[in-house]
């Protein structure tokens, strides 16, 4: 049972500690977080799924994406922890109003895993103003021997629903993002284990980016969560910036400031994250594809280093 007891703290540590999984957390993917995860008003590629599906409505062409971050070898209560992260999602244009994505992410160590089921669409109401909509499943899972010594017949399950739009300005390169998360709440939870593993707080997302020309770009975002009473007050900052060095490479920086509520494990009240990353772009006739790397000083108790592979085709 003290096994069984330790894979619960470990969840609680899952859940709680930032920068994990895009269900209870800001950061949608590598390009996201190499912006300061200031990403609600830029969203154009099938990190939308995560961020702001309305973004969804930008794609021209279909894109798929293959996101890792690898745990910190780390032992809680002499229980490997062997954590890793990992996103997959996939966008495509319907037709000239619609936009469609798919999205999957698990954070897993070898007793218990948190996973994200996304269903997203999009639809150009009037021009320049996008809507979209994210259906999300959340469950967890864990190993039959864990179940066991846990005595667990039901792990919990349960359906949310994020809203957003993107609004692209008549001044060129300036548009304006705004994400409802978790703005459906499951009027019942089912499985054991329900508290802290499955309930989140609603957040409201709103931000700006603004593209320089055909190299840089610029973006700003401002976060406030609301409901739950462990995160009641908390908010944040975002900014950050990329910019074209070569046709092919790019470079990005961001920064993020997050203020109140209950922060980890050490209940801090404010703390500032930085990220650099880079991008590299090829091209193959039809087929792009893109390799991107972030580092980050908000790890938790996940590597600061992220990795994705996208191919445009």
């Amino acid at each position: 049972m003290k096994t069984g007891i330790s894979i619960l703290c470990i969840a609680v540590l899952a859940t709680s500690s930032a920068g994990f999984v895009n269900i209870q957390t800001f950061d949608s993917g590598v390009r996201s977080l190499g912006l300061g995860n200031s990403f609600v008003a830029v969203a154009d590629n099938t990190e939308a799924v995560f961020a702001n599906p309305a973004g969804l409505g930008q794609l021209r062409r279909r894109q798929a994406t293959y996101t890792y971050g690898g745990g910190i070898d780390k032992k809680y209560d002499n229980l490997e922890l062997g954590l890793g992260r990992y996103m997959a999602s996939f966008g495509m244009p319907l037709n000239a109003k619609l936009g469609l994505g798919l999205g999957y992410e698990r954070l897993s160590s070898s007793q218990i895993s948190e996973n994200g089921a996304f269903v997203s669409l999009s639809y150009q109401a009037v021009k320049r103003l996008y809507v979209g909509v994210s259906a999300k499943y959340l469950f967890w899972t864990v190993s039959s021997r864990s179940a066991a010594e846990l005595e667990l017949e039901d792990l919990p399950t349960a359906s949310w629903v994020d809203v957003g739009l993107l609004w692209q300005s008549p001044f060129p390169g300036a548009q304006v993002g705004l994400l409802l998360k978790n703005v459906y709440q499951p009027s019942e939870i089912k499985g054991e284990i329900k508290d802290d593993l499955l309930v989140l707080e609603r957040e409201v997302h709103v931000g700006a980016g603004y593209r320089v020309g055909t190299q840089g770009l610029l973006s700003v975002q401002y976060v406030q969560h609301r409901g739950t009473e462990r995160y009641r007050g908390r908010r944040g900052w975002m900014i950050g910036g990329e910019y074209h060095v070569l046709k092919e490479l790019v470079l990005r920086a961001g920064r993020e400031h997050q203020f109140d509520g209950e922060f980890g494990l050490d209940g801090r009240k404010e703390r500032v994250w930085l990220s650099m990353g880079l991008g590299l772009r090829l091209e193959y006739r039809a087929v792009g594809l893109l390799l991107d790397y972030v580092h980050s000083s908000n790890r938790g108790i996940l590597s600061p280093h992220r990795f994705s592979l996208a191919c445009e085709f």
